[in-house]
């Protein structure tokens, strides 16, 4: 009647908890929702779940993985259009895949870490980076500082955002240092 072509199914592997059971919502926090409410960013989530039951191409190739741990870290940190881009359905595991929460906050971590990522003597990069930052002060530091905030210089506001950004595992983190 439509002359459409049927689309393709596929089952993904259960996710497992660290002692190997079914996730489940009894034990844990197993929603999309309660991991946002903790400050995990939508990116390093769709990183961690799509790494856990998919090897994209560059877990196949031993040179990579012998590489620096700069160059792994580039390939394991993916961002979304690169996940889609690779995403084959071959290389979906058939067996179970742990969930680790260790490994997410490593995750979250990262992709902050990118989020205010620049080269460094591109002033267009800094620029954005810095405003970026500052946004983020904006929404986590108690509202009294946002004239404080406004008032940093670039040049003081990279430090701080140079210094501060290997140390957050959350955004929300920023209000601890």
């Amino acid at each position: 009647m439509f002359e459409l072509d049927p689309p393709e199914f596929a089952h993904l592997p259960l996710l497992l908890n660290n002692k190997g059971q079914k996730l489940s919502k009894r034990f844990g926090d197993v929603s999309v929702g309660s991991y946002k409410e903790k400050g995990f960013l939508p990116e390093a989530l769709m990183n961690s779940i799509a790494l856990l039951g998919w090897n994209p191409p560059h877990r196949e190739d031993p040179t990579v993985l012998s590489e620096s741990t700069g160059v792994f870290l580039k390939h394991e940190v993916m961002r979304i259009p690169d996940m889609v881009q690779q995403f084959n359905l071959d290389k979906i595991s058939k067996s179970g895949a742990k969930f680790d929460i260790d490994k997410l906050l490593f995750f979250n971590s990262m992709h902050i870490r990118s989020r205010f990522q620049y080269t460094p003597g591109n002033s267009e990069e800094i620029t954005s980076a810095v405003r970026q930052w500052r946004m983020m002060l904006k929404e986590e530091m108690p509202k009294d500082l946002g004239k404080q905030i406004n008032q940093m210089s670039e040049s003081k506001m990279k430090q701080v955002m140079d210094m501060m950004k290997v140390r957050l595992r959350y955004m929300s983190d920023i209000r601890n240092h």
